[in-house]
């Protein structure tokens, strides 16, 4: 007969499930910047300062969505 181990997942469903939040964040941060970037760059400032009134918002999603700094992986 063997001796059967357990085997304990790395993260818990609810740690997943955050990591899973936060990284969306960082992509809809990712595509915020690049959008901000093309319209700068085409010098269209209009649009631009559009984007940079969404500043306060992406920056809050991605402080309400990041995970705990105690002992994440």
């Amino acid at each position: 007969m063997t001796d059967m181990t357990t085997i304990k997942p790395e993260r818990t469903l609810e740690e997943w499930v955050q990591r899973q939040q936060f990284l969306s964040a960082v992509e809809s941060a990712q595509n915020w910047l690049a959008m901000l970037r093309y319209h700068a760059v085409r010098y269209n400032w209009s649009e631009a300062r559009i984007l940079l009134a969404l500043t306060d918002n992406i920056c809050r999603d991605l402080r309400n969505t990041a995970p705990a700094a105690n002992g994440e992986k």
